[in-house]
């Protein structure tokens, strides 16, 4: 058995002949060091700190027996594994050498392969011991890194959360003054953000190790990415004396193929970052093209880093001091993020710093240019673009319909009511997805949104059971899971949108604006072709097919099937409405609504054959 020449071996005997075997047995896997007294052996055994001593037992002036004493005895020497060496084959001397702290013997004469496998064997045990100790310390560093992690986020989360509590609280009971009210709310607005930056910090670093991490490949208006994030770096320094610069060194496409939202994030973690350790002076971006790469360099002239910290600073959990995070807060993941999401899009990040003088993150991706790009070296970062637009410019047209909102949490149902109906919408608000269900196939709705995860009935369910409807109008799922395999679910089983919550104001209007006035164009196109006499043509083959359709009702009721019932309703429902068949209608949307119940069969047939006769008698 082989074991690397790292582990040395110190050979303490008084006879010449006993040295020269061990030695030349031992000396091709191991260091070995021989000596000829047991006063030598302790010596060199402080001095060199051997990974095993083989020690003879019957020595001149001190015997094994009296050097394991003193070998343990010295805190330096006290944990090296000693055998002895010995022609001794007593079980009283085996038995003295075992107390004393011995974790073998090897007897004399040698056996060649006895000696090999038993000084392997130690050698081994003190390998897996070194191995156990090493991952212990690890796991105390990880445990203590942790610990003062879960401090931070306490910190982290509590400190937005006393701001939201205390000025919510004192907004109820009226004790802010009217001119402070706008502060308190500003306020309260804010930490939200930053509970949600904690939030999604934790989410993503978790799907890093859990490896679920999706980056998308899309093209980007790389200038209207930057942009927004020089946007956003203003609003971060505006209460500091910094000079926001974005610099572009080298020509750029206006077009890439990447991640926007993963670039972004990065970008900004980079910006906010500099902005929060600088309090005076600038934090400039600089982009230019390296070859196939596009670097983007974030300079600042804060307080720098300390050259023995730069090597962890990507760690997770990680800040440079405890005190850092006490000063200037934040969650000691984004850099750690940060740098897998740079790897994830082709590229890296690297630090230069120097304390007290500023640092410069560089983060590189891989620039895939998309076709037709233009290029430029020039961008106007202050100029107003699209992108600007503030709250009012893009809420000031009012948004015509009814919406169906079904959502059980009663503050979020509040909230989501006040949002739409400022817009302009008509609102119909349930608790759960039965209620959902038996409102669609009541009402007209131009859009529904839906929450995931509801009492009785959970939104996925009530959808599927509309589908089986042949209900046809929009759904947006509402819902706080943002994993791409669950939007990917939800389009896949029809959905036609989805908003993560928290909800983003501005990406909620925006997708319901496009909704809303695609369903309404729709529906104008449809009313646009039909004059007086064309839809009294339309009414009359209606009304013609109210007994095809009574036949086909007995024919399904015979056979009890109650899903293509339902659908056959829910037609009738929509066109006998349109038609000003108004009985039929309701009597039909009974229909469909009792067939979303468990205990359906008697009520359920007994409702069919009424619409039958509703239908023969109406011809």
């Amino acid at each position: 058995m082989i074991i690397s020449n790292v582990y040395s071996i110190l050979i303490i005997d008084d006879e010449t002949a006993n040295l020269k075997v061990l030695s030349s047995l031992l000396k091709d896997d191991y260091r070995v060091i021989a000596v000829k007294s047991g006063a030598i052996g302790i010596e060199k055994a402080q001095a060199l700190q051997p990974d095993l001593i083989l020690l003879d037992v019957v020595m001149p002036a001190l015997n094994g027996f009296e050097v394991i004493q003193r070998l343990k005895q010295i805190s330096t020497t006290s944990h090296i594994p000693v055998v002895f060496i010995t022609g001794l084959n007593s079980p009283e001397d085996e038995e003295t050498g075992l107390t004393l702290g011995a974790v073998d013997y090897i007897y004399k004469p040698f056996s060649p392969s006895v000696v090999r496998a038993r000084v392997a064997t130690q050698i081994k045990i003190i390998q897996q011991k070194r191995e156990l100790t090493g991952l212990s310390d690890e796991l105390k560093i990880a445990a203590d890194i942790k610990a003062r992690f879960l401090a931070n986020m306490s910190h982290e989360i509590r400190t937005p959360l006393t701001t939201i509590i205390g000025y919510t609280d004192s907004l109820l009971k009226g004790e802010v003054p009217e001119n402070q009210r706008l502060n308190a709310i500003e306020a309260v607005a804010n930490s939200g953000q930053h509970l949600l930056g904690v939030v999604n910090d934790i989410l993503d670093f978790s799907k890093i190790e859990a490896n679920q991490l999706e980056i998308e490949h899309i093209t980007v208006n790389l200038f209207e990415l930057l942009h927004h994030v020089y946007q956003m770096g203003l609003a971060l320094a505006q209460n500091k004396p910094l000079k926001i610069a974005f610099v572009l060194a080298t020509k750029l496409p206006c077009l890439i193929k990447t991640d926007p939202t993963r670039l972004k994030q990065i970008l900004f973690n980079l910006l906010s970052n500099a902005i929060k350790f600088t309090e005076s002076g600038e934090v400039s971006l600089i982009i230019r093209r390296e070859a196939s790469q596009l670097v983007f360099a974030v300079k600042d002239t804060g307080i720098g880093i300390a050259p023995d910290k730069i090597g962890s600073l990507f760690g997770a959990f990680h800040q440079v001091e405890t005190s850092t995070t006490r000063k200037y807060g934040g969650s000691g993941l984004g850099l750690s993020i940060s740098k897998n999401l740079s790897e994830k899009l082709g590229g890296d990040i690297t630090v230069q710093s120097e304390l007290n003088q500023g640092s410069c993150f560089t983060l590189s991706i891989a620039l895939d240019i998309a076709p037709n790009s233009r290029w430029t070296t020039q961008y106007d970062f202050n100029q107003v673009t699209e992108i600007d637009i503030n709250k009012e410019e893009y809420e000031k047209n009012p948004i015509l319909g009814r919406v169906l909102l079904a959502e059980d949490h009663d503050e979020n149902r509040q909230l989501f009511c006040l949002i739409l109906e400022s817009l302009g919408l008509q609102v119909d608000a349930v608790c759960n997805g039965e209620e959902a269900v038996e409102s669609c196939l009541l009402n007209d709705y131009q859009l529904v949104l839906m929450d995931i995860q509801m009492p009785i009935l959970d939104g996925l369910s009530a959808f599927e059971l509309l589908k089986q409807s042949g209900f046809e109008t929009p759904v947006i799922a509402l819902t706080a899971n943002v994993m791409a395999e669950d939007i990917e679910n939800y389009k896949a089983l029809g959905f036609a949108d989805h908003c993560a919550k928290p909800i983003n104001r501005r990406e909620l209007i925006d997708k319901i604006r496009y909704y809303m006035e695609t369903t309404q164009s729709s529906n104008h196109e449809q009313q646009a072709h039909i004059n007086s006499d064309a839809y009294t043509a339309l009414q009359a083959e209606f009304k013609n097919k109210l007994i095809d359709h009574a036949d086909v009702l007995i024919t399904l009721l015979s056979v009890n099937n109650q899903a293509e019932i339902a659908k056959l309703a829910h037609q009738i429902h929509g066109a006998a409405a349109s038609f000003g068949f108004t009985e039929i209608g309701y009597k039909a949307a009974e229909i469909e609504q009792l067939f979303m119940q468990k205990n359906r069969n008697e009520s359920f047939a007994n409702t069919v054959l009424d619409l039958v006769k509703m239908l023969k008698a109406t011809v």
